[in-house]
């Protein structure tokens, strides 16, 4: 469990972040990744077709990335990555797609990429807690800065919720407060007064 303050709109927040167990492999849960099957083979390497690429093994359990298809795949899904550029050829995007894809799916199997589930709320000048919580699971993390970034956003986002939604209250109860006063001050009674 990791932990963060940040300040939001003269507010203190704290985010918890946790692992979310409950999410599958990217490639299990999401369109948009290249074929990938395991293969158990304990005593040496496994059998691969031409165009398949071994992108992690473990005890006899390799993960089988299908390089080849996920260039055709690219191809025809206008796959693109931040690795390419405008002057490159649509099998060059293809490619390169391809082959970033390839390093995400090992990255998640290597434990350098994981899901998330974090926690946002409000914390007074001593650290304690103050008020409701939000959460988000299925949050992207990993070892690379863009993960953090991507991390303190979504914080970010629900700090921004816990805020709006304390002002939404803030400005009901004040509503009923001048009610209340307006309906005292003519000595009739109101419902819950």
């Amino acid at each position: 469990m990791d932990k963060f303050d940040f300040e939001y709109k003269g507010l203190q927040f704290r985010c918890i972040v946790e692992n979310d167990d409950y999410m599958r492999a990217p490639f299990l849960e999401y369109d948009g990744h290249g074929d990938i099957r395991e293969s158990y083979n304990y005593y040496g390497r496994p059998e691969k077709n031409p165009g398949e690429v071994i992108i992690y093994s473990n005890r006899g359990c390799h993960w089988i990335y299908d390089f080849a298809g996920a260039v055709a795949k690219a191809k025809r899904e206008n796959w693109g990555s931040k690795n390419c550029h405008p002057g490159m050829s649509k099998g060059e995007r293809a490619a390169t797609a391809a082959r970033d894809d390839m390093q995400y799916c090992q990255d998640w199997l290597e434990g350098d990429r994981w899901y998330s589930r974090i926690e946002v709320f409000r914390i007074d000048n001593d650290g304690e807690k103050v008020g409701e919580s939000e959460f988000l699971s299925g949050v992207e993390n990993g070892y690379s800065g863009d993960c953090e970034d991507f991390l303190r956003d979504c914080a970010a986002q629900l700090a921004a919720e816990l805020h709006a939604q304390s002002r939404k209250n803030w400005r009901k109860a004040l509503h009923e407060a001048r009610q209340r006063k307006y309906w005292a001050c003519r000595d009739i009674q109101t419902i819950g007064a």
